[in-house]
């Protein structure tokens, strides 16, 4: 169990504590810019109650956001395995409908028991739904990018590439229009770049 885990499970399970692992979890929200915080004046206490260490200040934002998912995931994931003690189940529930906490959707579809009705998980599968929507929408555009990055590196490659040049015993000289290989197979020829012919050597020297 990592170390969210086993804080949610002293809070919910040890002491009982729904507003503790609720502040618990919220500590780790990160709020839009230029909101304001949910100010929870019983963290410190908490803390020494249970001696587990809350996020601090200090902790970057970026962070917050990346943990709160896992947080809120397991809070959800503790109240729903207390199915006897309706007032947690009702907080799992509010958590999953609620539109501005972050979840991992596949995980707690997982774990969802069986008794709880679908219309109370209205709101939450319109989430979850939009979720594998954005992600599946996000993978295919990436592969078709991906795909098409491929094929201009490949295009490019092909134009950078000098042309292929085929000779055989029927091509011909383009200014005398003899046989290339008229004068013998070891005839100097020469390959017009801009015009795209060959011609011999010593034809380009009587011009």
């Amino acid at each position: 169990m990592d170390n969210h885990g086993k804080a949610l499970d002293i809070l919910i399970n040890e002491l009982s504590d729904l507003s503790a692992a609720l502040c618990y979890c919220l500590s780790y929200l990160r709020v839009p810019a230029g909101g304001r915080c949910i100010e929870s004046l019983s963290l410190t206490s908490i803390r020494e109650r249970t001696r587990v260490e809350f996020p601090t200040s200090s902790v970057e934002a970026g962070s917050l956001l990346d943990t709160a998912s896992e947080v809120f995931t397991t809070l959800v994931q503790k109240c729903l395995e207390r199915g006897s003690d309706e007032q947690y189940g009702q907080l799992a529930l509010d958590i999953m409908n609620c539109p501005d906490i972050p979840l991992n959707f596949t995980k707690v579809l997982s774990f969802i028991p069986g008794h709880i009705e679908l219309h109370q998980l209205c709101s939450f599968l319109k989430r979850a739904f939009h979720n594998v929507l954005s992600q599946s929408a996000t993978t295919y555009m990436l592969h078709g990018l991906s795909t098409r990055c491929s094929i201009v590196s490949a295009q490019n490659s092909i134009y950078r590439k000098s042309p292929k040049l085929v000779v055989d015993k029927d091509t011909k000289c383009h200014r005398c229009g003899e046989d290339l290989f008229a004068y013998g197979p070891t005839t100097s020829f020469a390959y017009i770049l801009q015009q795209k012919y060959f011609v011999h050597v010593h034809c380009v020297q009587r011009d």
